[in-house]
């Protein structure tokens, strides 16, 4: 008995802690979470008082900025090593160098180029120091590879590895880390244009133009389930998720000569959509539970299977393919005349090894279109 009561207190402490910790590593996240969407709060607001700075209606820009670096500069007091706030503020002192430079064009007037100097000098300092405490962002990669390229145009750097290999990395590692934010492809195409890399920028041309349709696409299907949730529009909006997880798994070399946090943070982005794909389809069926949808979402766990490789991953792969299976089989009793639906699960059976089965799928198939 006295044995029994303390293997349940061991259990119970083991539980407590587990909750305490879980708990822990949850407040942790949102903390991070709150920073990030604060650091963009600010980076937006820059954003809007350039714009308006650029039509003519804001003369106070610097001093505008100044003050979000106030508030900025309060809230690394509180957490020296919060990397979404020393982002902000990298971005707030470039936005100034910009300014600056706008004002007075580099090279013209030896105060101001010591000020743009000195301006891009902090903002590097600010985004090394983020990069170093987090890597998880794409924004990170993207500004230290503006603020080189600027650096280069105002002379503190002149070899080409400083102006063209370094910000490469970079703006590299930014695409890597988030391909379907497809305006980060802008800055290499323009790096590669500046260097005369005219091998190098139709490719991303083409895949930037990929990701945003996909991304236009993703966003009116969202506005319409917004204005009306209803099972197709939810269905609708799974489409296009799934469609960018295509896209982005048949990219992947775009995470391939990256560093490790790159393409650790590019098979987050990959599992973010592919969730969000399943959340919205998991959605429609609640609501509807139609052959076509049990059929889309038995698609993505062919594709999720397809993608799993390795003998590591095997048992992984095969849990989503006996997933796959149970979802056409459901599509096929509620509409049984789909050729697709058996084409592709003869694809998830001939994937699992099961021939036979497979066979009769295909021979189904077959018959059907030979009735059409």
């Amino acid at each position: 008995m006295r044995f029994q009561k303390s293997i349940f207190y061991i259990l119970a402490v083991m539980l407590f802690c587990r909750i305490v910790f879980s708990q822990a590593d949850d407040l942790a996240t949102a903390k991070m979470n709150l920073s990030k969407a604060r650091s963009y709060q600010w980076m937006a607001d820059i954003q809007q008082k350039q714009a308006s700075y650029y039509l003519g209606q804001n003369p106070n820009l610097q001093v505008q900025i100044n003050k979000i670096i106030v508030k900025i500069n309060l809230e690394l007091r509180k957490s020296t090593k919060n990397a979404p706030f020393l982002m902000a503020r990298s971005y707030a002192y470039y936005a100034i160098a910009e300014f600056n430079n706008n004002k007075t064009p580099f090279g013209t007037n030896k105060l101001t180029d010591a000020k743009i100097k000195n301006n891009l000098a902090l903002a590097s300092k600010d985004i090394e120091k983020a990069i170093t405490f987090d890597k998880s962002l794409a924004d990170y990669f993207s500004i230290r590879g503006k603020i080189r390229v600027f650096q280069c145009n105002a002379n503190v750097f002149s070899s080409e590895k400083d102006c063209y290999q370094t910000p490469l990395i970079d703006f590299g590692n930014a695409i890597a880390s988030s391909p379907d934010s497809y305006y980060f492809f802008d800055d290499r195409i323009e790096l590669n244009k500046k260097f005369g890399k005219t091998d190098l920028i139709k490719p991303d041309e083409d895949s930037k133009a990929i990701f945003e349709n996909l991304t236009k696409n993703m966003l009116d299907a969202e506005d319409k389930l917004q204005a009306k949730p209803t099972a197709e529009n939810y269905y609708a909006v799974a489409v296009t998720y799934f469609d960018v997880f295509k896209s982005l798994a048949n990219n992947v070399a775009l995470a391939q000569n990256s560093g490790e946090y790159a393409k650790t943070n590019f098979l987050n982005r990959v599992d973010s959509v592919m969730n969000s794909s399943q959340e919205n389809i998991n959605q429609a069926l609640k609501l509807s539970p139609k052959a076509e949808f049990w059929a889309f979402r038995g698609k993505t766990f062919l594709y999720l299977g397809s993608t799993n490789h390795g003998e590591d991953s095997k048992e992984s792969a095969d849990n989503y393919y006996e997933s796959a299976i149970k979802d056409y089989t459901e599509a096929i009793k509620l509409n049984p005349n789909v050729v697709s639906f058996y084409v592709e699960r003869a694809v998830v059976y001939g994937n699992l090894g099961k021939e036979d089965l497979k066979n009769a799928d295909v021979e189904t198939a077959r018959k059907l279109n030979i009735k059409k």
